[in-house]
């Protein structure tokens, strides 16, 4: 890995995808301006990911149709969903859908549930329901032709459904995926040297002038949302970095508090003392999957998690909360190096 140099040129680029906003530092040896490619990019991952474009390849297979035409990125998603489904045992669920808008998150949704109404949801909670392939694999090639006339983007997988009902929200990984994505563009072109940040969700490669790593902040768990200060910095190389909490996103109703974590197996949101969680990994989709799914365990058994998984290359800074109510952290001893006070 190159070095920046003082001749570098830097570059950023700032905007709004994907309901947040994203910001990208670059240092090159070129003169290219790459905003407009990766806006190209962003604009073609919302085609395909995102649940407010009524035309997007998720917004059709939440239909009710059982075989669905989808492009390379639904595909690639969806493979790197199956894997954090499976690793943790369904902890990082997709088809959480239903029981996300029965507790009144996600655009334009109220509070409508009760026990009776969340048993009758969890029977669409199910990943093991939902299948991907080519078409010559699932034996459906005169399903493609139909989908190719009417998509907008290219259809080149096919997704089954065992039941009508399920949908699905890949919210807590399409972010990530997103970085990898404009990560792999900015490989490609030759660009060794930059930090790409999505909604929080980060990957810093190389260093910036004067060697000096990339340096990420951790927030603390703070319920104010026009309020942050920083629990930790991070000096991250050549890793991804995200982090999943629940002391922003979450409302208050009849005095009861509920967090926007749905646990995929009771279908209730989480109630631990896990407040925020804060994941490495190689890829910034699975940091993002797995900081949820660790929400999902809470702290224990996302502890236990990392310990039994060495395999996965993980490494976590957790924040919670003590019997008194005071904020703790855990950090897994491959962070501990790279963790920097703010004081």
């Amino acid at each position: 890995m190159l070095s920046c140099s003082h001749q570098a040129s830097k570059q950023e680029i700032i905007g709004q995808a994907q309901g947040t906003t994203y910001h990208i530092k670059l240092y090159s040896q070129d003169n290219i301006n790459y905003s407009t490619a990766i806006d190209s990019i962003l604009r073609a991952i919302d085609q395909s990911l995102s649940l407010y474009i009524n035309n997007s390849t998720i917004f059709r297979v939440n239909q009710k149709d059982t075989i669905v035409g989808t492009d390379s990125y639904f595909q690639q998603v969806f493979i790197k969903s199956q894997e954090v489904y499976q690793s943790t045992h369904g902890a990082f669920d997709p088809t959480i859908l239903p029981l996300v808008k029965g507790w009144g998150f996600g655009k334009g949704k109220t509070l409508t549930i009760d026990s009776s109404m969340v048993d009758s949801l969890l029977k669409m909670v199910d990943f093991n329901k939902v299948t991907m392939g080519m078409p010559q694999q699932l034996e459906l090639h005169h399903v493609l032709k139909r989908y190719c006339d009417s998509a907008q983007i290219e259809i080149n997988y096919l997704l089954q459904k065992s039941d009508p009902n399920i949908q699905l929200d890949f919210n807590a990984i399409a972010q990530g995926y997103t970085v990898d994505i404009i990560r792999n563009y900015l490989n490609n072109a030759g660009v060794e040297n930059y930090m790409i940040e999505l909604g929080g969700e980060v990957f810093a490669s190389g260093n910036k002038p004067n060697n000096n790593l990339w340096k990420i902040g951790i927030d603390k768990p703070l319920d104010d949302p026009g309020k942050r200060e920083l629990q930790a910095i991070v000096a991250l190389e050549n890793k991804a970095m995200a982090t999943s909490g629940n002391y922003r996103q979450f409302y208050i109703k009849d005095g009861v508090k509920y967090a926007h974590t749905i646990d995929p197996k009771t279908g209730y949101p989480v109630t631990h003392n896990l407040l925020s969680a804060t994941v490495l990994a190689s890829e910034c989709a699975l940091a993002d999957a797995y900081a949820t799914a660790f929400m999902v365990m809470g702290l224990q058994k996302a502890k236990v998690f990392l310990l039994e998984n060495p395999n996965l290359g993980l490494d976590a800074l957790f924040i919670y909360s003590n019997a008194e109510g005071s904020w703790e952290t855990y950090t897994t001893n491959g962070m501990k190096d790279l963790v920097q006070d703010v004081n």
